[in-house]
């Protein structure tokens, strides 16, 4: 049974606006409210956040194992503090323009500074393609 949990939001996050929130939800957030329903961990940090800190609190709940679903800030936050064991991305085999970057920690000038992957593979899903990257 997987736990949903919440990083950050500009402290937007409340159970009427994220309606996947639940009683069970871990949320990771700045300041707190009195309507939080929900289980609430102080994020600290400025201007990134302490992913480590954050697996830490995970690590004190029993959680061992966490599957990162995000955009290019908080992904990039958790890669570049060496914070991941395997980066997935996916391929999809539509093209909606130039997009989003997937990662955002500015512009790696040189190959000794880049993500090298220890181990790497594709695999076909459906009609798209998701790389794995083991770190």
């Amino acid at each position: 049974d997987p736990r949903r949990i919440v990083i950050g939001g500009k402290d937007q996050i409340t159970q009427s606006n994220f309606h996947t929130i639940t009683r069970e939800t871990i949320v990771f957030k700045k300041t707190f409210s009195v309507d939080d329903n929900f289980d609430c961990i102080q994020l600290e940090g400025k201007p990134e956040f302490d992913p480590h800190s954050i697996l830490d609190a995970l690590i004190s709940k029993g959680i061992y194992s966490v599957y990162i679903e995000g955009g290019s800030y908080t992904t990039s936050c958790f890669l570049k503090r060496n914070a991941l064991d395997q980066v997935q991305i996916h391929f999809s085999c539509k093209i909606l323009g130039s997009g989003i970057g997937s990662f955002s920690f500015g512009n790696t000038q040189e190959i000794k500074d880049s993500v090298q992957f220890k181990s790497t593979s594709f695999r076909a899903i459906g009609n798209e393609m998701m790389f794995i990257g083991n770190l």
